[in-house]
């Protein structure tokens, strides 16, 4: 059976990427040396006494990166991942018709292929305007920092842009202060005639010869 090979799933590889980044800086905090973190690279045009803050407020109460908008529950400092689009970049021919032939030429069935341009965007809430200027700064960092990791995952393409936000108090607590940074990647999707969601949605394909003993072939020669 064919088996499609670009099952990219964007928003837990971006999640993770958060994730590892903020418990990297977690953890270089407690064997760095003072002002010479990786909070305090992110941060350097801060002054010293800023910068003494920032890894106080980092140590005791780092960001957490969770899938979905902030809800009641959620910790503050925040960094909330979703969708805000996902569209078609190209379609490759009949829907990427691809004939996979094995190297007896035996036909295993058609894998089909979409290239996407998925659109994500990061919601930074934290409950002071200064801090939170600085922890979108370090999201920035760690996503510009992962970008060979997208790439190896099939996230190609990266684009990032930012925004100040104005909170909504219909679904914003008082006294959260909000950033947006939407990341824009190129992936692609694909899937098979093989399987039995296929099946199930399309029917069985229709079956192929593929035992030479049965097949009868004859050659005419024409003048």
């Amino acid at each position: 059976m064919t088996t499609p090979t670009n099952n990219v799933v964007p928003e837990r590889i971006l999640l993770s990427i958060a994730r590892d980044g903020i418990a990297a800086i977690t953890n270089d905090l407690t064997t760095a040396l003072p002002n010479e973190s990786i909070l305090d690279n992110v941060l350097a045009v801060l002054d010293a006494p800023e910068r003494t803050k920032a890894r106080t407020l980092w140590e005791t109460n780092p960001p957490t990166a969770i899938m979905g908008f902030a809800r009641t529950d959620t910790p503050f400092p925040c960094f909330a991942l979703t969708l805000a689009s996902d569209d078609i970049q190209q379609d490759y021919i009949g829907v990427s018709e691809a004939m996979l032939l094995s190297d007896v030429d035996e036909k295993l069935g058609n894998i089909f292929r979409r290239r996407i341009r998925g659109t994500f965007t990061w919601w930074c809430y934290c409950e002071q305007p200064d801090v939170l200027a600085w922890w979108y700064r370090v999201l920035r960092r760690i996503l510009n920092a992962s970008i060979p990791r997208m790439l190896i995952s099939g996230l190609q393409y990266p684009m990032i842009q930012g925004a100040d936000l104005v909170p909504d108090p219909q679904y914003t607590p008082d006294n959260v202060f909000m950033r947006r940074l939407t990341i824009t990647v190129e992936y692609e999707e694909d899937w098979t005639d093989t399987d039995a969601l296929w099946q199930a949605l399309n029917g069985t394909p229709p079956a192929f010869v593929i035992d030479p003993d049965q097949i009868s072939v004859h050659h005419v020669d024409q003048v």
